[in-house]
Protein backbone atom coordinates (compact mmCIF):
# COMPACT_ATOMS: atom_id res chain seq x y z
CA UNK A 1 0.00 0.00 0.00
CA UNK A 2 2.92 2.32 0.76
CA UNK A 3 4.32 2.03 -2.83
CA UNK A 4 0.85 2.90 -4.30
CA UNK A 5 0.30 5.42 -1.80
CA UNK A 6 3.47 7.08 -3.59
CA UNK A 7 2.40 7.14 -6.84
CA UNK A 8 -0.02 10.02 -5.59
CA UNK A 9 0.49 13.37 -7.15
CA UNK A 10 -2.60 14.87 -6.12
CA UNK A 11 -2.99 16.22 -9.42
CA UNK A 12 -5.64 15.29 -11.72
CA UNK A 13 -4.34 13.53 -14.80
CA UNK A 14 -7.36 14.98 -16.70
CA UNK A 15 -7.16 17.85 -18.69
CA UNK A 16 -9.91 20.47 -18.45
CA UNK A 17 -11.96 21.00 -21.77
CA UNK A 18 -12.39 25.08 -20.02
CA UNK A 19 -8.84 25.66 -19.73
CA UNK A 20 -8.10 28.69 -22.41
CA UNK A 21 -4.11 27.41 -22.97
CA UNK A 22 -5.59 23.52 -24.18
CA UNK A 23 -8.09 25.01 -26.17
CA UNK A 24 -6.39 27.48 -27.71
CA UNK A 25 -3.45 24.33 -27.97
CA UNK A 26 -5.98 21.94 -29.07
CA UNK A 27 -7.66 24.28 -31.46
CA UNK A 28 -4.03 25.67 -33.34
CA UNK A 29 -2.71 21.89 -33.05
CA UNK A 30 -2.00 20.91 -37.00
CA UNK A 31 -0.43 17.33 -37.46
CA UNK A 32 1.59 16.34 -40.02
CA UNK A 33 0.40 13.32 -42.03
CA UNK A 34 2.45 12.43 -44.97
CA UNK A 35 0.84 10.98 -48.70
CA UNK A 36 1.63 7.29 -48.13
CA UNK A 37 -0.24 7.37 -44.74
CA UNK A 38 -3.12 9.01 -46.80
CA UNK A 39 -2.98 6.34 -49.62
CA UNK A 40 -2.75 3.32 -46.94
CA UNK A 41 -5.92 4.67 -45.27
CA UNK A 42 -7.49 5.02 -48.36
CA UNK A 43 -7.38 1.74 -49.39
CA UNK A 44 -8.30 0.63 -45.95
CA UNK A 45 -12.00 1.85 -46.73
CA UNK A 46 -13.94 -0.10 -48.45
CA UNK A 47 -15.74 2.35 -51.28
CA UNK A 48 -19.92 1.19 -51.20
CA UNK A 49 -20.29 3.14 -54.46
CA UNK A 50 -17.87 0.91 -56.51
Amino acid sequence: MVSIASLDTKQSVFFSHRDPEWVKWLGTRKLEINSSEIQLQEKAVPCAAS
